[in-house]
């Protein structure tokens, strides 16, 4: 492989390598913004105030309806409520979702480019063992009659091939 096509397979690798960590980046960052929802989801919380000596609300997903599935405002109360809203969480969760898609083209695209990189350096080398080794069993006769002449840059014929002359 020439200076140039090296210099531009290393370029190839290393902007594989940089879509990549921009994948994990962006992936990490939704995946933290996914985790944050899940904790104001899931997790009971308590509410501290100056007048009261912390109230315990529950999870907006784990609360007790009662007989009449009552919503979360009726259920637990509206300062529970106003405490967990859920536009914060659906904005948060709108953010994500470009995040990770994004993250993950980006993710996928650099590992596309660097296996499509090694897949192609591995080829040349098999190809150069196989030209090495395919070179190295042929007797020399076989060699200078199937390729080439080095002397007149023809190519030679093999013995016994109608057109060529005998020795």
């Amino acid at each position: 492989m020439s200076n140039l096509a090296q210099m531009y397979d290393k370029e190839f690798r290393q902007w594989g390598e940089r879509r990549q960590g921009w994948g994990c980046v962006l992936l990490a960052a939704a995946g933290m913004i996914w985790l944050w929802l899940a904790y104001l989801l899931f997790l009971p919380f308590q509410l501290d105030s100056h007048r009261t000596s912390g109230d315990t609300c529950e999870s907006r997903v784990f609360y007790d309806e009662g007989k009449n599935n009552a919503s979360y405002r009726s259920a637990e109360g509206e300062r529970c409520d106003r405490e967990r809203d859920l536009a914060p969480m659906l904005a948060g969760l709108l953010v994500s979702i470009p995040l990770a898609a994004i993250g993950t083209s980006l993710y996928a695209t650099g590992t596309a480019t660097i296996r499509t990189s090694m897949y192609r350096e591995k080829l040349e080398q098999l190809e150069l063992e196989d030209v090495q080794s395919a070179s190295a069993s042929k007797p020399a006769w076989h060699r200078r009659a199937s390729g080439t002449s080095a002397e007149s840059g023809q190519e030679a014929s093999e013995p016994g091939q109608a057109g060529s002359q005998a020795p």
